[in-house]
Formats: C-alpha cells, sequence, structure tokens
C-alpha cells in the first residue's frame, strides 16, 4: 500500500488554526524562557497572526516544527536544571536535539556573552541561543515564519565576506573551527517594528556534521554583538501605537 506523506507526517490531521495555535502556544513558551532570564522576546504583534498564516500550509507545518524543537531545547535544559544562560549548555543540548556534531575546539574559546546561531548547509537558520534576542526586536513569528535574508540589511561588501567565510568552511575538508578577524559591521532590521540596528563581530564558524552518516551538513556561528539605538519604554509605546495604525490591528505586546 502506498502511504501518503503528508498523512505520515501529521500534516493531513492539521488546519491553518490549529497549526497557529501550536505556533503560538510555543512562542509563548520561548517567551517566558527569555524572560526568566531577563530578557524580552515577543511572541507576535498581531492576535491574526497575518505572516504565519499567509504561509503556504507546508510552509506553516514547517515553521511549526522548527519552533517546537527550538522550544523543547529550551525546555529541555531547564528540566535538567541547567542555565539558559550558559552558552555551553545550551549549544550541547541544542546540538544533540538537531542530531549534529560540532568539531571539540569551537567550545575552547565559548563565552555566555557570545550570540550562537545554528545553519543548514543551504543557509537556512535552525537555531540561535536567547542572547541573540537581546539585539533582536523581531517577533517569534518573524523569525520563524519569514526567510532571513529579507529580515535584516548590511553593507553589500560585508554580505559577501560573511559568504565567503561560509563557504570556505563548508568547502574545506577541515573538521575543526575556523577563526576569522572580520572588523565588526552593522546590521539594520529590515521591517521590524523598533528598526534595532546591531553591530556584529564575526568570531568563528565551525562545520556540523550528522551524527550519524558523519556528512557535513550546516554550519555553526559565534558571533559578538551590541545594540546600536536600544529605545526608551516610551519611544517603543510610540511606535508601537504606529503599528497598530498601519496594520489596523492591536498590538500583542505581552501573552
Amino acid at each position: 500500500m502506498i502511504t501518503n506523506p503528508l498523512e505520515k507526517s501529521g500534516m493531513m490531521t492539521e488546519t491553518t488554526d490549529s497549526l497557529a495555535e501550536r505556533f503560538l502556544g510555543r512562542a509563548i513558551q520561548i517567551s517566558l524562557f527569555g524572560a526568566e532570564i531577563g530578557i524580552n522576546i515577543t511572541p507576535t504583534y498581531d492576535p491574526r497572526m497575518l505572516i504565519f498564516r499567509n504561509l503556504s500550509f507546508e510552509e506553516q507545518f514547517k515553521a511549526v516544527q522548527k519552533i517546537e524543537l527550538n522550544c523543547e531545547i529550551f525546555s529541555s535544559i531547564v528540566r535538567e536544571k541547567q542555565d539558559l544562560r550558559s552558552s555551553s549548555s545550551v549549544v550541547w543540548k541544542s546540538m544533540n536535539c538537531l542530531g549534529l556534531r560540532p568539531p571539540s575546539d569551537f567550545f575552547d574559546k565559548l563565552t555566555d556573552d557570545d550570540v550562537v546561531q545554528v545553519y543548514s548547509k543551504d543557509n537556512v537558520h535552525r537555531f540561535s541561543n536567547l542572547k541573540f534576542f537581546e539585539v533582536c526586536s523581531y517577533t517569534l513569528e518573524h523569525i520563524y515564519a519569514l526567510p532571513w535574508d529579507v529580515l535584516w540589511k548590511r553593507d553589500e561588501e560585508d554580505t559577501k565576506y560573511l559568504l565567503n567565510c561560509v563557504a570556505e568552511v563548508l568547502g574545506s575538508d577541515a573538521k575543526t573551527t575556523h577563526v576569522f578577524h572580520q572588523p565588526p559591521h552593522r546590521t539594520l532590521e529590515a521591517s521590524s517594528v523598533f528598526r534595532y540596528e546591531a553591530l556584529y563581530a564575526l568570531k568563528c564558524i565551525a562545520p556540523l556534521f550528522d551524527r550519524v552518516t558523519g556528512e557535513r551538513c550546516g554550519f555553526i556561528v559565534r558571533e559578538s554583538a551590541e545594540l546600536l539605538n536600544r529605545h526608551t519604554p516610551l519611544e517603543e509605546e510610540r511606535m508601537l501605537h504606529e503599528y497598530e495604525a498601519r496594520n489596523k490591528a492591536p498590538a500583542l505586546t505581552l501573552l
């Protein structure tokens, strides 16, 4: 008997409403994990979740799978009474949950102040530690529903440099961490409410390997990041009201 792959994945039993509910539930949970360590993470600004709902059904399903897996990473850290601020704990747990193996030397100079991000070999974002959200004002709906190349702007030369660094790591036979010494570069949020601008400095990139096959299947990045334009609470309130007026929907600032 031929099995429908959609039925096997569970998609056949879902609706857009049920997927939106699952997504929002995990987004709220991640925001609460952030609050535990003093980091503000917003699930969504729009209770209608139009960004999520405008995805194709398959894209909605993938977004839910991704946020549920990321939520489980943070949940397991809490269950095991480890520190969500600990970069080494978060990276190890993310590697276990994603079925990946980094080079051991990636941890040599890893600090709790580092922003850590995990990508597939085709540059698709898979995971970030909570430190990332100290310099990011996008909601979790933006982060998990939209491609990252439309969310940020940076100088073209900086983009080329970063892509060349990734190509060097993925194209090399070396199984160790590549250290880079790029001067800090500015990154601007292209379409967020608060339009954060941050100064990022790439520290290193390491290849990631499938735990079962050993195949080189992605990379992990360690960066320092500094927010350049943090707003006052009054400024953020004004920006949210302007967002509401533009989108004709109440901004969901706290869930």
